[in-house]
C-alpha cells in the first residue's frame, strides 16, 4: 500500500518571513509529484495543521523557527526534538501564539499519530510586511530539495 504524505505549511504571508511555508508549498505546485502526496498550506495557526494529519502516513511540516541561528538557516526536527529545543531553551521554537509542538501533542492525544519530520526556517523578521526577506527566499530550495528527500524515505 502506498503512503498517504501531506506536505504542510504553516504561516502568514503578511507577516515577513513567517510566510516561508506557504511560499515554498506555492513553488511545490508546480512541480510534479507522485500521486500520493499531498500539498496543504495550512494557514497561520499550527493547531489548524493537525486536522491535515487525520488521513495522512507522514507529514512533513514546514515553517517559520525562532532557533537563535543566522537567518534563512534550515533545520531538519522531529517532534521530539523540537520539543527538547524548547524546553532547553525556555523560549519557543514557534513565532506562533499556540505552537506547533502544542498542536502536535493535541493531534497525539487524540489519535493522529503519523511519522511527522519538521522543516524549520530561520525568519530575519515576522514583522507586518509582505515578501520574504532574501535571506530566506534564497533558501526555499534547499527547503524544497529536502521535502523531496523525505518524500523518497
Amino acid at each position: 500500500m502506498t503512503r498517504r504524505i501531506k506536505i504542510i505549511a504553516i504561516g502568514n504571508p503578511l507577516m515577513g518571513d513567517d510566510g516561508v511555508g506557504p511560499a515554498v508549498i506555492e513553488r511545490m505546485r508546480e512541480m510534479e509529484l507522485p500521486e500520493n502526496v499531498t500539498l496543504v498550506n495550512s494557514g497561520a495557526d499550527p493547531l489548524d495543521a493537525t486536522v491535515h494529519l487525520l488521513d495522512a502516513d507522514k507529514a512533513i511540516i514546514i515553517d517559520a523557527a525562532a532557533m537563535n541561528r543566522a537567518p534563512g538557516h534550515i533545520e531538519m526536527l522531529s517532534p521530539e526534538n523540537l520539543q527538547a529545543r524548547e524546553a532547553d531553551d525556555r523560549a519557543p521554537c514557534s513565532t506562533h501564539i499556540y505552537g506547533l509542538t502544542e498542536g502536535l501533542q493535541l493531534a497525539k492525544a487524540v489519535g493522529f499519530d503519523p511519522e511527522i519530520r519538521i522543516i524549520g526556517v530561520q525568519p530575519l523578521s515576522t514583522a507586518p510586511s509582505e515578501g520574504l526577506s532574501p535571506e530566506v527566499s534564497s533558501c526555499i530550495p534547499d527547503v524544497i530539495n529536502l521535502v523531496l528527500e523525505e518524500v523518497a524515505t
